[in-house]
């Protein structure tokens, strides 16, 4: 088909629109099917017909097609088929619609075998849709099969229909087998056996999978050794997933302990993974320490990744403590990891100082792991309740001032010590805050006199919360200056740097865009830059506008290798 508009300047300015508009669509779905409505040559008819298999307009589809004309040959210009848009879009009264067309009219390709078995959501109901109406004609490639086991919505249930319809003539990869082990239940891994036997490749990268599967780890992994036991190497990888699962991990690492005791070696690698697991580390801990005893490797790595536990640090130490703590050396790394610890840093660190209070030595570092931590107020309160002597340098308010919940923080430092300095450097650091806005606000009530410099403009034009930071600074002294390098950097930013350009140009809309501006918004990968670019540049030249155009291709293009 090649019947061109009569009208192909609208069609181009269609074209240039949506993929303007692309850049600010916030919903990731909407932005995916706006993106299957460029078409690859301007006519009218291919746009209403994307468009209708897009969004599921079957009446349209009925209008413009009639019974009788072949599509195979229209294409979008991702260059995927009629057929192959519908399946990706989930659109079942259009695939409906064109199951009945003649079969020289449809081409039932590798590509729309793959969209259904990939597709995030309902996938299975468009894989019977598919099998229904074209049977043995859909083929079930390794393509295919790997990308029902990538689908973490709908994957478990379109593998079921694969192998329920199809089983004896998919091809069953690594991938596959690995995806059913680490996220289905034993009722598909039966299911898999049962069909195809010898052929389901049991390797490290399978039973690591199982081990690590969060709901049905334990019964996959038993299936697993009752089934192919020979074939069950437990390695230290497999081990150290086990250690690793937040959910299930005691069960699973309890059933190779009591199947595979007498093989396993317990590793460094594997006794972190241990500590470090936020919900079963201490049973999980237990487990090691009962079976292997003064085995367990009790090194500084260990002890960090203990510390360093969020969620169950002070339950997992305090183990550690009563069984081994005669192993147990103190360095600045963990006192710094305890530090640093945004949920329990404080009940960690406590325990440690009860134990070593004499020999920790509290360095800047460690002072400045916790002026960095969002709740970093409490465990400043202990350190310096042990010491008030602690230094609190530069480098530590920085610290505060680029903290998340830094405000609370350098509050509590400068109510504690009013004379510490606050250099361009502390504010430029918060102007890098995401959440810096409130942090500059306090510095300011604080001291008036604070100057604030082009860099620290630059500072907040670069992250992504900053256009608070501007709108605040330039609401309290609209003499400051926006100089270019401050507007170029805001269109640098991928993420913030639209709302804070529009802001900018609201306020003045004399404020230059200049071919710097334009070539850093192209280059941004920022989906508002580029759109407030166009729209708030009547003058755009040439050159500006194909280099937008192109930074939206480019982004279009990369997102989509994220899809």
């Amino acid at each position: 088909m090649s019947e061109v508009s009569s009208e192909p300047c609208c069609l181009g300015g269609w074209h240039d629109r949506l993929r303007r508009d692309l850049a600010s669509v916030h919903e990731r779905s909407l932005g995916n099917k706006l993106r299957d409505a460029i078409l690859a040559t301007y006519s009218t008819t291919a746009a209403r017909l994307f468009v209708s298999c897009v969004f599921d307009f079957e009446e349209q589809l009925q209008d413009l097609l009639g019974d009788q004309i072949p599509i195979t040959s229209w294409m979008n210009r991702e260059g995927r088929g009629v057929l192959e848009v519908a399946v990706k879009h989930r659109s079942r009264a259009v695939i409906e619609y064109l199951s009945k067309q003649d079969q020289q009219h449809i081409e039932i390709t590798e590509e729309v075998v793959k969209a259904a078995a990939g597709n995030l959501w309902n996938s299975g109901e468009v894989m019977t849709l598919l099998l229904d109406r074209w049977g043995d004609d859909v083929q079930i490639t390794k393509e295919v099969i790997d990308a029902a086991g990538d689908s973490w919505d709908s994957g478990e249930e379109v593998i079921t229909l694969l192998l329920t319809r199809r089983g004896y003539d998919a091809q069953i990869t690594e991938k596959v087998v690995t995806s059913i082990a680490g996220n289905s239940s034993e009722e598909i891994m039966t299911l898999l056996l049962d069909l195809r036997g010898d052929d389901v490749q049991i390797t490290e990268k399978v039973i690591k999978a199982a081990a690590s599967n969060w709901d049905h780890g334990e019964k996959v992994m038993t299936l697993l050794l009752n089934r192919r036991g020979d074939d069950v190497q437990v390695t230290e990888k497999v081990v150290k997933a086990a250690a690793g699962n937040w959910w299930s991990g005691k069960e699973v690492t309890t059933l190779l302990l009591d199947r595979r005791g007498d093989g396993i070696q317990i590793t460094e690698k594997v006794v972190r993974a241990a500590v470090a697991n936020t919900r079963q580390g201490k049973e999980v801990m237990t487990l090691l320490l009962d079976q292997w005893g003064d085995e367990v490797q009790i090194t500084e790595n260990v002890i960090e990744a203990a510390v360093a536990n969020e969620d169950s640090g002070k339950e997992v130490l305090t183990l550690l403590l009563n069984r081994r703590g005669d192993d147990i050396q103190i360095t600045e790394k963990i006192v710094e990891a305890a530090a640093a610890n945004k949920t329990s840093g404080k009940e960690v660190l406590m325990l440690l100082l009860n134990r070593w209070g004499d020999v920790v030595q509290v360095t800047e570092e460690i002072v400045e792991a916790a002026a960095f931590n969002r709740n970093g107020k409490a465990v400043l309160e202990l350190l310096l309740e042990r010491d008030p002597s602690l230094s609190i340098t530069e480098k530590v308010v920085k610290a505060a001032a680029f903290n998340l919940g830094g405000k609370a923080v350098i509050e509590f430092l400068l109510q504690r010590d009013p004379s510490l300095p606050i250099t361009e450097e502390v504010v430029k650091a918060a102007a890098h805050n995401i959440c810096g806005k409130e942090v500059i606000e306090f510095l300011l009530a604080r001291d008036p006199s604070l100057s604030i410099t082009e860099e620290v403009l630059k500072a907040a034009a670069s992250n992504r919360g900053g256009a608070r930071a501007i709108k605040f600074l330039l609401g309290r002294d609209p003499s400051l200056s926006i100089t270019e390098e401050v507007v170029v950097t805001a269109a640098s930013n991928q993420w913030g740097g639209g709302e804070t350009i529009d802001f900018l140009l609201d306020r003045d809309s004399s404020l230059s865009i200049t071919e710097r501006v334009i070539e850093a918004g192209a280059n941004s990968e920022g989906r508002q830059v580029i759109e407030v670019l166009f729209e708030r540049s009547p003058s755009l030249s040439t050159t500006g506008r194909d280099l937008l155009l192109k930074g939206l291709d480019d982004l279009n293009c990369f997102r989509r290798t994220l899809i």
